[in-house]
């Protein structure tokens, strides 16, 4: 508690001047001006967050100034009013611009420790991200051995200072019961994370093309001048309004109020949310990021039995913008923020060819000539140096020279049939207030979709066949299985295990290209038959095309014939048996029959492209990955929603409900992870006065509470112990209960509030409390508290192209015939028990867990 009071209290002490030195005002300001009526208020906030738990620091220094200002004109023209309205809201977090002076080095500027999401990055929490495919040192590897892949190679080839490792955290690195993957230092790996979740803590110019909040300045976060605030900053509204008769009219930069239910959007739909700021913690009026709308109303009075009916059309003709998640280096940046940063990671620095310093590449031609290689891979080859090709060369010593990662985020482009419009109608049938909704507009929540995903021709996916365009490596292609091989290595990496880590004995998919009796007994090293031709080469594929390929049987090989590896533990056999009692994964009397055509088939025939991706990790690697975009789909929302009060119980009972057919979502039983889904939203809500007097004698306590859910009604998952691992990424229902209480003391100058909300899927629970004081008709001080408490071992899923990477809970270098080392899983293990890269997903509001804060606010309104 200590901690956190001194983290608390420079900005105490800032506000505790401010309030001394203060000089009274009017509430508001009206004159006469403009040729009409003008009015001026609004308010100056300050306010400081800090993180609670083991570990206490501030995370956000909040001052903001808020002017709202109008000019009225009575009679202009064909309008009985006129008016044009503004809010100006610019806002500074000195937390964030200031960074590690404030925060203990977690926030902002120069930060240099993981944020509440992550650890360390380093070798033991993030070894293929760290390190790359280096044998690991609890086999006896060496760290660096390798001369490709891995951040920690752009410091030991002299591009990097050792400094900018800081700017990176790993992220996510759980397995299925809650613990952190690590590398102990003992023979058992089932401790290390294999997926590279490496997030950037910095601003490090991430290669990701339009993709929001990525690599926003830490100024421009601080200023919440980010891609998620729209566009004419620090502008919130600018809209002009008109009323005629029955008629009223607004156009401009604005916000539409549709929906009923607190937290939740079902009918809101028109204004996109930012949730990166502070989660659902501030209220929608102060998140929802304000769009150029054109919004009409007409009041048609009483028609038939119905009255008060009134009809709405509304045209947004902003450019599109989806919800907002955050700065990843901002404090409260929502975790799917931290996701892409990790994906934005993959394509800035792993999918650039590799290269090496000129040192380096001299001792990798020594020792490949030593270990017996001849050709060019025996000689010092120029080409090979990082900036060899100029001053703008791509390169990097950490390139894995395949494309992986987001590339980019397919924001849509304005254009007419880009714009976004609805209508609504409301009215009362007796006493039920009731209104109707439609709105035709994009899904504003990303979906990854993998565009292209990479399969290693020289492995008999494809044989001879050219039917798919091969896209090689550029000059580099050699030297990626040379780099990647270990030649680096005095022995030329022959003796090092398996860096895939498929097994110890010297016998898994780099020894099988660079040791002597590898691959159909090429020799020393499987490039050198090619002469400097390309090596590791790729066909790089649209994953829908790949299957449809394969399962026409276009491979010409079966695994039995090329496939060096001595354990095949996934076949097709054994994948017909999944989800029966069957035990499938026992490693024994392995079935080498399977082909990859019989994988794609099966794929396709149950629907299921987690089999085949499965499939071809465990036969050796044969996929590396792909490449994602983020993309966006119009759809359609219908939305009915009524409110009633019931007298004898003073109960106000409020019903919220939305359709929207084929919506787009991610599915990862999908080939490129894209599925479409019927989505059901409702919530009910109670809302009743109540007087407690036990607790308050003079005011009467307002109570509400509501359960929302989600419903998928196109739901796809696995079976068996896959069933909600796989396919979509939230359960066919997502229930929701909230409750809700505030009352007044001291004559309403004392206001506690006080809130509790569980997630079923995900058995989170989120608790807030806080008491506003206001002083009088101008200051008001509050202070609270928001504690986030989720379930860590539901974070888990389906991990699709890169399943290769994920490291199965219980893998061990034992020799027990029921737990083979290598790609083989114990008896119901899948790949979904490691988190992968979209865990933060799965998790739901548990993901925000270690998010417990407390805050201080003091506020002056004018």
């Amino acid at each position: 508690m200590k901690s956190t009071l001194r983290a608390l209290s420079l900005p105490m002490f800032a506000l505790g001047s401010a309030l001394v030195v203060s000089v009274p005002a009017h509430a508001r300001i009206v004159v006469e001006g403009l040729g009409g009526e003008v009015e001026v208020k609004g308010y100056l906030s300050t306010e400081a967050r800090a993180r609670m738990g083991s570990e206490k620091y501030l995370t956000q220094w909040l001052n903001r100034l808020e002017i709202n200002g109008s000019v009225k004109y009575k009679d202009v023209g064909p309008f009985r009013e006129l008016s044009l309205v503004t809010i100006i809201r610019p806002e500074y977090d000195v937390a964030q611009d200031y960074g590690s002076s404030l925060t203990d080095g977690r926030v902002g500027r120069d930060a240099d420790k993981p944020s509440y999401l992550g650890n360390p990055f380093n070798y033991n929490t993030d070894g293929v991200g760290f390190g790359g495919f280096d044998p690991f040192p609890a086999w006896g590897g060496q760290l660096g051995a390798t001369g490709t892949g891995g951040l920690w190679k752009n410091v030991t080839n002299g591009i990097w200072d050792p400094a900018k490792m800081n700017q990176f955290e790993t992220i996510l690195n759980h397995n299925a019961v809650g613990g952190v993957y690590t590398n102990n230092g003992n023979v058992n790996r089932s401790l290390m994370s294999a997926f590279p979740l490496v997030a950037a803590i910095g601003n490090t110019h991430l290669n990701c093309q339009n993709c929001q909040d990525v690599n926003n300045s830490f100024l421009d976060t601080a200023m919440n001048n980010t891609d998620s605030s729209g566009r004419l900053y620090p502008f919130r509204e600018l809209f002009v309004d008109a009323v005629t008769d029955n008629w009223w009219f607004r156009i401009g930069k604005q916000q539409v109020v549709w929906g009923k239910a607190d937290f939740f959007r079902m009918q809101d739909i028109v204004n996109p949310v930012d949730f990166g700021q502070h989660f659902f913690f501030d209220s929608f009026e102060d998140i929802r990021i304000p769009q150029w709308i054109a919004n009409v109303q007409y009041k048609a009075g009483d028609i038939g039995f119905l009255t008060d009916n009134a009809f709405t059309v509304v045209w947004n003709f902003d450019r599109f913008q989806r919800v907002g998640l955050g700065s990843s280096t901002a404090a409260w940046a929502h975790p799917f923020s931290k996701d892409l940063s990790v994906f934005a990671n993959f394509n800035t620095y792993f999918s650039v060819d590799p290269c090496l310093s000129a040192a380096n590449e001299q001792l990798r031609a020594a020792n490949f000539a030593a270990a017996g290689g001849t050709g060019l891979g025996a000689t010092f080859q120029a080409s090979h140096v990082c900036g060899a090709q100029g001053p703008h060369d791509p390169r990097l010593p950490s390139g894995f020279g395949q494309p992986v990662g987001t590339a980019y985020e397919k924001i849509p482009e304005w254009s007419l049939e880009n714009t976004q419009g609805g209508g609504r109608w409301e009215f009362r049938a007796g006493e039920l207030h009731m209104a109707l909704s439609y709105y035709n507009h994009f899904q504003d929540t990303p979906v990854f979709r993998f565009h292209t995903i990479n399969m290693l021709q020289d492995f008999g996916m494809f044989g001879g066949n050219s039917a798919l365009a091969t896209a090689n490596l550029g000059a580099n292609g050699k030297v990626i299985a040379d780099l990647a091989g270990g030649a680096l290595n005095a022995a030329g990496g022959v003796a090092n295990p398996s860096v895939f880590g498929i097994n110890g004995t010297g016998t898994g998919l780099i020894n099988a290209l660079n040791g002597p009796g590898g691959l159909s007994g090429v020799g020393a090293n499987l490039c050198q038959q090619y002469q400097g031709a390309e090596c590791f080469r790729l066909r790089i594929v649209e994953p829908k095309q790949a299957f449809a390929f394969l399962a026409a049987g276009n491979p010409a090989t079966s695994l039995g014939l090329t496939d060096p590896l001595q354990n095949v533990p996934l076949t097709l056999r054994k994948m017909l048996s999944r989800g029966k009692a069957t035990n499938v994964f026992n490693g024994q009397n392995l079935d080498r029959q399977a082909t990859y055509a019989d994988a794609a088939k099966y794929a396709l025939a149950t629907k299921d492209a987690t089999q085949f991706y499965r499939y071809s990790a465990s036969a050796g690697s044969g996929l590396t990955g792909g490449q994602t975009d983020i993309m966006y789909e119009k759809e359609h929302t219908v939305g009915l929603s009524f409110d009633y009060f019931e007298g004898w119980s003073g109960v106000v009972l409020r019903v919220e409900s939305s359709f929207t057919p084929n919506s787009l979502v991610t599915d990862t039983m999908e080939p490129d992870w894209v599925g479409h889904s019927d989505i059901l939203r409702w919530s009910m809500g109670f809302d009743r006065p109540t007087f407690i007097k036990l607790l308050n004698k003079d005011r009467t306590f307002f109570l509400s509470a509501q359960i929302f859910d989600t419903y998928y009604l196109d739901y796809h998952t696995g079976v068996g112990s896959d069933e909600g691992h796989t396919g979509m990424l939230t359960n066919e229902h997502n229930y929701i209960t909230t409750f809700f209480f505030q009352t007044h003391y001291m004559r309403d100058k004392i206001i506690p509030l006080g809130f509790l909300v569980w997630e079923e899927s995900s058995n989170a629970w989120v608790g807030g409390f806080n008491t506003e004081w206001l002083i009088d008709n101008h200051w008001s001080i509050k202070g609270g508290f928001h504690i986030i408490s989720g379930d860590g071992t539901i974070g888990t899923h389906d991990a699709g192209p890169f399943t290769a990477f994920i490291q199965p809970v219980g893998l061990s270098n034992s020799r027990n015939p029921n737990q083979v080392s290598g790609w083989n899983r114990p008896a119901g293990s899948f790949d979904y028990l490691q988190q992968g890269p979209l865990g933060v997903a799965h998790e739901g509001i548990a993901a925000l867990d270690a998010n417990d804060e407390v805050f201080f606010q003091v506020k002056y309104q004018f």
